[in-house]
């Protein structure tokens, strides 16, 4: 108890300056970016020192909003208090008094100034933040065709006035925290009070706090500890770097973690329909985006079951085949080594390492690699006679088909089932492909996020919770992804309207 007292005494401001200037230079020390500028305030001959980081403040701001008014401030009197300075000197927005130095020293590395005076034990922060950052840009990874397209940055406070934009309202709720013992990484945590559900709100900070992260470098770090140790392939927590889509489903009831230093928000609970919708549906007409919507599921499936469908037809099942099709494709074995299954795996294999090499590489080359690479590679395949061409034709439509899919959570998950529902269904054939795709469902039932269950839009109790999932009706003109039916953790009295 004894030690715990004196620890507390240890951290305390002292009304000395040179023995609180003598525990900030030993908390820093080998900080070479830390400056301490010592100067006497007024005409009082009373010493202070302001301590920041040089390349986290913006200086001219330090100059004129401190250093200047320190300085040339209060005449004719003795002495000086933090308070007086505080009230009558510093033109900061955002100050504040503080009587511990590891507080205080959190703050200066966080990129705030901090006045400390002799004969006084508080000290003063102030908000002098001008870092370089980068500017609102263009979403690349979320294209639309139609609506905003700005994305999120890796400045947590411009993020916030981004969806600020789009919601100009009371309830819409913004508290901040800090995570990671190491890192003391800054992060906001959204929601529309009064359209979400308290028992979200109070779980998602619960995780939070019970998570024993020491480095939070960016908004993925946080997905382990809030998927409620679920494995699964399937992203259960949305993601978006898009801030009309993070309003749009604080309208619906979502919960927003956006963190410093990273430009991507994270959304829950989660339903696997989001990931086959964009903004753009609700702003085109919604005959064609309901079809183009359709499509896309169509994709999903399609970039899931060709590869193994076609390993189980060709290898297995003949007679499933029209004659003269079976005819073309047997004509075009004559002469190759390999299994239909190694033929398939081996091109979805390349493929995939094609994907990679393209992401990796700057853009204009990555485009040149994967697509000029994957025609080069499967031409070469066909005339060496290592594969059939309906073997490339197939691998090349899948991947066709995976890239129609907006979220790429979803794509990944699908991309990684392909391969083992490929080799259960060589081995086994069509039995194999049932046997996978009966477990990948029965998965994707079971899988809950934050209490909704993953699915349960897709098996509605009424039309009515139907009516956003296959197709846009019309008069739906903002992101709705069906609750009632899905939503069992909240309380009636909570579900918004």
């Amino acid at each position: 108890m004894t030690t715990t007292n004196d620890q507390k005494q240890d951290d305390q401001v002292h009304i000395e300056l040179d023995r609180n200037e003598a525990s900030f230079k030993e908390m820093f020390l080998h900080c070479d970016d830390i400056s301490y500028r010592l100067i006497e305030i007024g005409t009082s001959g009373q010493r202070g020192m302001v301590i920041f980081v040089s390349n986290l403040v913006k200086q001219d701001l330090v100059d004129a909003v401190i250093l200047r008014e320190l300085v040339g401030g209060l005449r004719d009197v003795e002495s000086v208090s933090i308070d007086q300075i505080k009230s009558q000197l510093v033109t900061a927005s955002d100050v504040r008094t503080i009587t511990s130095l590891s507080e205080a020293a959190q703050d200066i590395i966080s990129g705030r100034a901090v006045l400390v005076i002799d004969h006084d034990d508080v000290v003063l922060s102030m908000d002098v933040l001008g870092w370089e950052h980068r500017g609102v840009e263009k979403s690349e990874n979320e294209v639309s065709i139609r609506g905003s397209q700005q994305a999120f940055t890796e400045n947590l406070m411009n993020n916030v006035a981004l969806v600020r934009r789009f919601i100009r309202d009371t309830r819409l709720k913004v508290e901040r925290n800090v995570i990671g013992d190491v890192t003391k990484t800054p992060y906001i945590i959204l929601y529309m009070e009064g359209l979400v559900a308290k028992t979200l709100v109070s779980e998602v900070k619960q995780k939070l706090k019970n998570s024993k992260i020491d480095k939070v470098l960016d908004s993925g770090n946080l997905v382990d500890s809030l998927r409620e140790n679920i494995i699964s392939p399937f992203p259960i927590i949305n993601r978006t770097e898009r801030p009309d889509r993070v309003a749009a489903l604080l309208l619906e009831g979502r919960v927003i973690i956006l963190l410093d230093n990273s430009p991507i928000a994270l959304s829950m609970p989660s339903l696997l329909v989001e990931y086959l919708q964009v903004p753009e549906d609700y702003y085109e007409n919604y005959f064609l985006q309901s079809f183009i919507r359709l499509l896309r599921y169509v994709a999903f499936a399609l970039s899931l079951t060709v590869p193994s469908l076609y390993v189980a037809l060709v290898g297995y099942h003949h007679e499933l085949i029209p004659g003269s099709m079976m005819q073309s494709i047997m004509s075009q074995r004559v002469g190759i080594p390999l299994p239909t299954i190694i033929e398939v795996f081996v091109m979805e294999l390349t493929f995939e390492v094609l994907r990679e090499a393209g992401l990796r590489l700057p853009r204009a080359i990555g485009q040149a690699i994967s697509i000029v690479g994957a025609l080069v590679i499967g031409q070469a395949a066909v005339q060496a006679k290592l594969v059939m061409a309906t073997t490339v034709i197939v691998v090349a439509t899948t991947g066709i088909t995976s890239f129609t899919l907006p979220g790429y959570g979803l794509s990944s998950a699908v991309r990684l089932l392909r391969f083992p529902l490929l080799l259960l269904t060589g081995f086994l054939g069509l039995f194999g492909f049932s046997i996978g795709i009966f477990f990948i469902l029965i998965h994707l039932v079971s899988l809950q996020s934050f209490g909704v269950i993953y699915t349960g839009s897709l098996a509605p109790r009424t039309w009515q919770d139907i009516k956003d999932t296959f197709f846009r009706g019309p008069g739906q003109n903002q992101i709705h992804i069906p609750w009632r039916g899905a939503r069992h953790h909240l309380d009636h009295d909570e579900a918004p309207n």
